[in-house]
């Protein structure tokens, strides 16, 4: 029975992303939004069904909690470090995807992922 609730919880998350990303398509649509925005109303349009199943799942509580403990100053130096490096790959990915700021093939992606490297490994402390 647990397993089949597991998957009923599973199922709504996935129902409740994919009514986000066709709510987000058909707004972009209506809009004329550009190919840059669209993937931001798509990743926007997803966010509500991964926190219902954050929620669902029962680990939304703990992640809040481990959120607000009190964390040395360097961990939070290397969480900003972690996202500043990711969110200058991201800037990268799309400046190279648009044609504003060219360089080598997935300069972006590898920048990104780097950060988030260092992101997840220091995140903890």
């Amino acid at each position: 029975m647990e397993k089949i609730l597991r998957i009923f919880k599973l199922l709504l998350c996935f129902i409740i992303v994919i009514a986000g990303f066709i709510y987000a398509d058909s707004y972009s649509s209506q809009h004329s939004v550009g190919a840059t925005g669209k993937t931001l109303l798509l990743t926007i349009g997803a966010l509500p069904g991964i926190l219902a199943y954050c929620i669902l799942n029962g680990n939304f509580r703990k992640q809040y909690a481990s959120l607000l403990r009190p964390v040395p100053f360097s961990v939070w130096v290397w969480r900003f470090v972690g996202f500043a490096i990711s969110s200058f790959g991201f800037f990268l990915f799309i400046g190279n995807r648009s044609g504003q700021f060219l360089s080598f093939p997935f300069a972006g992606t590898l920048v990104c992922v780097i950060g988030l490297v260092i992101l997840a490994a220091k995140a903890k402390g």
